[in-house]
């Protein structure tokens, strides 16, 4: 049932049986000076342009990078923010209105930065009490009006927040019960959601300096995952069990489904939807590094697919140009002394066999993948050589053939 629905839903988007195509993956930035990490890539309102950005450190100073792909070529990089202090929990938010955010933490300051129809605007500084928080982390989305939602959790383990309205941050609102301690928290166009010693909850951040209103989601101990970029999906481990469920947003309630009924402990979930918001896709990671991915075809979850036996960051889209879904994680096979980039391509009625992005390295870490509507693709990682002591960011790029 769940194949025959996606082999309808296939057909009547593109009757094409176009799968993509990947290039050599380039260097965009290599040294033996700084240490780079934390990538993230987007494509521009211009559907074959993208955006990069970055974070590169040394000993007494830390820089924030980007480079712009302008269709033919990748701009030289040029930096976004630079400090004498640490620069730690860089969090990126997506949304409609081609804005898209990125947030960071540096000398106990939550900022932010705007990037809108190609350009970057002047970095935000936030209210916030930090003190002394540096590695706090920061839960940020954008709603759907292009304002830039931002929440993290203060040293009394509090749910914080502040919306961006044009370039003026709101004050700094609540958003947990008062006197629960938060553990994590996920932001999403007009919902966080957080977790306690009591379950799992939600509010609409949206509707601060108003009457905030509380929903619990799950009664019991468990840990949210990830929420989708439109809000409408969440996955979580129930504690007791150690199930993996996932909660859908649907006619103004939410609804619940046991996605992996195997006790396990998991790590480093996605979730990702289609254009027609019937189309789900997740992907997650078991302590022992084994990759798992699991179809959602509007009614049921498929029997979750082991697609590798020894990996990390697994990262996963669905191409709205065609349904297909793209699956992609870092090997790290004990056996095999270097990491590669791997990806796997779901077409009815199967998922293709695992091919390489990149070549083999001891470090590589960061994966991030995005997709346009016409089915382009990209994905980004960091690279770490120890012999000569280079750190670099490299891009792969893939279309539709």
């Amino acid at each position: 049932m769940f194949f025959l629905k996606w082999m309808v839903i296939f057909f009547s988007v593109h009757a094409l049986p176009a799968a993509v195509h990947w290039s050599p993956p380039e260097i965009l930035f290599s040294s033996t000076e700084y240490t780079v990490e934390a990538p993230y890539i987007f494509f521009d309102e211009m559907p074959n342009q993208l955006e990069l950005v970055w974070l590169v450190s040394k000993e007494g100073q830390s820089s924030l990078l980007s480079s712009h792909f302008n269709g033919t070529t990748w701009l030289r990089p040029t930096t976004l923010y630079t400090t004498a202090a640490t620069i730690s929990s860089l969090s990126f938010g997506r949304g409609c209105e081609e804005t898209n955010v990125l947030c960071w933490i540096s000398s106990e300051s939550v900022l932010a930065a705007k990037y809108r129809r190609g350009i970057w605007c002047n970095t935000i500084t936030l209210p916030n009490g930090l003190e002394n928080q540096q590695n706090t982390h920061l839960s940020t989305a954008v709603s759907k009006t292009g304002n830039p939602l931002i929440a993290w959790q203060d040293k009394n383990c509090q749910l914080q927040g502040v919306t961006l309205n044009q370039e003026t941050p709101s004050p700094v609102y609540h958003l947990n019960k008062n006197g629960q301690k938060v553990v994590s928290s996920l932001m999403g166009p007009n919902i966080a959601i957080y977790n306690t010693e009591d379950g799992v909850f939600s509010v609409d951040p949206l509707s601060y300096p108003s009457l905030i209103q509380h929903a619990q989601l799950f009664p019991l101990p468990a840990t949210p995952f990830c929420l989708s970029i439109d809000g409408s999906i969440f996955l979580f481990e129930d504690h007791r069990s150690h199930y993996l469920i996932g909660g859908h947003w649907k006619e103004g309630k939410w609804f619940y489904q046991i996605i992996d009924p195997v006790s396990r402990n998991r790590m480093n979930a996605c979730v990702t939807t289609g254009a027609n918001q019937e189309n789900i896709a997740s992907i997650w990671q078991t302590t022992t590094g084994m990759i798992y991915t699991s179809l959602w075809d509007g009614a049921s979850w498929t029997i979750p697919k082991m697609q590798y036996h020894k990996g990390t960051c697994p990262r996963i889209l669905i191409l709205s140009y065609n349904q297909h879904v793209l699956a992609a994680w870092i090997s790290c096979d004990p056996n095999l002394k270097e990491a590669v980039v791997m990806v796997s391509e779901w077409s009815f009625p199967q998922w293709t066999s695992p091919i390489c992005l990149s070549p083999p390295g001891e470090e590589i870490s960061d994966l991030q993948i995005s997709a346009n509507e016409l089915g382009d693709v990209v994905a980004v990682w960091t690279r770490q050589i120890k012999e000569t002591h280079h750190a670099m960011v490299e891009v792969a790029r893939g279309v539709l053939f």
